[in-house]
């Protein structure tokens, strides 16, 4: 079933290093009021889709969004192999998110969901080359979010949201570690570079 969700990308092999990019069909309900007021479920909308896992101390995380470097989607905590589903929303230059109505807006958010429903092809096991399938549906908790102004963030008129979706995914395994130490060594040549 995901493959038929997804396929290729243009910019797939840009990030094929680092984590799965590829277009996936997006299966959304948007409520106001607790009635659907838009839904791109009968369309066949198909957007950029980026899904990594990670493992930190005992939890196991599985991350999926729309977008390449902000964007919304779910993340899954999985600790002691149980699962915590959360609608997750990422700004991409500005803080605009935030769980509550005159709470600080912040650049990450996960909205804890319910009606939630998970398959996995299996639990990673959070390791190198591993590839895992899945499909998350849940609807999201109430959340708000600033609107822009010609690039201004306008913190006093937060609108409501709140949506529903189903997700297919194919993920991989990020090694976070290493990236960070790849980056780092990076960072100190071009450090050595610009001291001669």
């Amino acid at each position: 079933m995901v493959n038929s969700k997804i396929s290729k990308s243009e910019l797939g092999s840009t990030f094929d290093t680092l984590f799965f990019v590829y277009d996936n069909v997006l299966l959304l309900d948007n409520y106001e009021s607790d009635s659907i007021t838009f839904s791109t479920k009968n369309q066949e909308r198909r957007m950029p889709f980026k899904s990594f896992f990670l493992k930190k101390n005992d939890t196991i995380s599985i991350d999926g969004a729309y977008g390449l470097f902000g964007g919304f989607g779910f993340s899954l905590k999985i600790v002691n192999e149980e699962p915590i589903l959360y609608h997750m929303l990422s700004g991409d230059d500005f803080p605009i998110y935030s769980r509550t109505k005159d709470g600080k807006l912040h650049f990450r958010i996960e909205v804890p969901c319910t009606e939630t429903e998970i398959i996995l092809s299996k639990i990673p096991d959070a390791i190198e080359n591993e590839v895992i399938y899945g499909m998350v549906k849940f609807k999201s908790d109430i959340y708000y979010s600033a609107s822009s102004v010609n690039g201004d963030i306008e913190p006093d008129n937060l609108q409501e949201n709140q949506v529903g979706m189903t997700i297919y995914f194919k993920s991989r395994y990020f090694d976070f570690e290493d990236f960070r130490k790849d980056v780092s060594s990076n960072d100190n040549k071009t450090n050595t570079i610009y001291d001669k």
